[in-house]
């Protein structure tokens, strides 16, 4: 898959999960998604291939217990 066609699909995607549509249409084929976190889940990793270099934020929450 070339770098335009994940950057359509993203889009699509994008648009679909705003509209509240679980279907998109692309290139030659319908996709039919299970769930919101299906389409989620396959938006992070689209992002997350065109934007290999993308600076992810590592949050680092600390915890403190007294020890008794």
């Amino acid at each position: 898959m070339t770098l335009e066609q994940k950057q359509e699909m993203l889009n699509k995607l994008e648009e679909a999960i705003y509209s509240g549509v679980m279907e998109i249409e692309f290139s030659d084929r319908k996709i039919k998604y299970r769930s919101v976190k299906d389409m989620k889940s396959l938006i992070k990793t689209l992002k997350n291939e065109l934007n290999p270099l993308q600076k992810k934020s590592n949050t680092i929450v600390p915890t403190y217990k007294k020890g008794l």
